[in-house]
């Protein structure tokens, strides 16, 4: 049976907390930029060992995982899509490939990549899964990912027919009424299809009459993006959309 050693996590909360007192690198001055925040290693567990005594964010599919913070002005989001890492190494040695030279790193999922309310705070996660396992070494990590900010947010409102296929223009964005499949809770959902550059929303209302239409999330499939909420009752309902304006893309590095 494998064991586990205490001093790993002990360590790496050590060197994160050290580490997160130093600042990273950054993009522009005066831009938004990142900083180290936490460190957590995920060394092997037994098989045997059941989900209720596993470690807090466990994950067997993750090595190493280093959570960023970013201070900006006007953040709108952090694209993880674009997260790039140029050199990941533990004690010297490369982590950040496979032997086949593909990538061993990727955006993190927990947190996955969010702005809070306000647009002066983000946070965004890298998580490494080497080949060779974990060592009981705190890893180096360089690299970028983009950020977006806005000036400001303006609110559009437009009339909406329900019957699928109905479109209507907002703010340079185009949506289309749809049906879709309520991939939460089952069943089917009234769909708001968007294109365009959906970086500018900020938000996205539905409104049956006075009543707000429940958010059943979003769903990306080939390329769209659909919002879902609840199917109205009406025939007719109201499009609210919150439009970020003056926006602008920072590349950041750490």
């Amino acid at each position: 049976m494998k064991r586990i050693s205490l001093v790993l996590s002990t360590a790496a909360l050590a060197a994160g907390i050290a580490l997160a007192a130093e600042p990273a690198a950054s993009g522009a001055v005066g831009g938004p930029k990142a900083k180290l925040a936490q460190i957590r290693i995920n060394a092997p567990l037994p098989k045997e060992v059941p989900f209720d005594a596993k470690p807090f964010e466990w994950d067997a599919d993750v090595g190493y995982a280093l959570t960023y913070v970013v201070k900006g002005t006007g953040l709108a989001k952090i694209d993880g899509a674009s997260l790039k890492i140029e050199t990941a190494t533990v004690g010297g040695a490369n982590i950040a490939t496979t032997t086949a030279g593909k990538p061993a790193w990727r955006i993190g999922r927990s947190p996955v990549p969010k702005v809070a309310d306000g647009g002066e705070w983000g946070s965004f996660s890298v998580e490494i899964t080497p080949e060779g396992g974990v060592k009981n070494a705190v890893p180096v990590v360089h690299g970028s990912i983009d950020v977006v900010s806005s000036t400001g947010v303006s609110e559009k409102t437009a009339s909406l027919a329900v019957a699928p296929g109905t479109t209507v223009s907002l703010g340079g964005l185009s949506f289309k009424t749809s049906k879709a499949q309520n991939f939460f809770g089952g069943g089917e959902s009234f769909g708001i299809e968007a294109s365009g550059d959906l970086n500018t929303i900020a938000s996205i209302e539905l409104l049956d009459g006075n009543n707000p239409l429940q958010s059943n999330g979003m769903m990306q499939r080939s390329g769209a993006t659909t919002y879902l909420f609840s199917t109205p009752a009406s025939g007719t309902v109201t499009l609210k959309v919150s439009i970020r304006e003056g926006i602008s893309r920072h590349t950041v590095k750490f």
